[in-house]
């Protein structure tokens, strides 16, 4: 089955070397990006190890899914105890009030 490449007019040596070229180019620059992307990978996981004990991307998950659920019980947390001063609060204005109303 010809492919559209092949379905091309016949081309003289000079455009399959210009042809070529190209293609070259193209791949040299596919494995530039390649290696590039390899040594921030490279990176990343050498830092993660740093940081975090592992570069396995499962457990890194698991880390942050536990450090989010955490997250999430301290703000709870602080919410709550924030609840329990604001009531306290308007409990001692409360009493304060009804104090200085009952001396004036």
């Amino acid at each position: 089955m010809p492919t559209e490449t092949t379905k091309l007019a016949t081309q003289t040596i000079e455009e399959l070397t210009a042809r070529y070229q190209q293609l070259n180019e193209q791949k040299i620059k596919a494995q530039s990006d390649l290696q590039h992307a390899q040594n921030r990978l490279d990176e990343f996981k050498t830092k993660a190890r740093q940081e975090y004990g592992t570069d396995d991307l499962e457990k890194l998950k698991r880390l942050l899914d536990e450090r989010k659920r955490q997250n999430e019980e301290d703000r709870a947390n602080y919410q709550e105890g924030l609840n329990e001063i604001e009531n306290e609060l308007g409990e001692i204005d409360r009493k304060y009030s009804s104090t200085e109303q009952g001396h004036g």
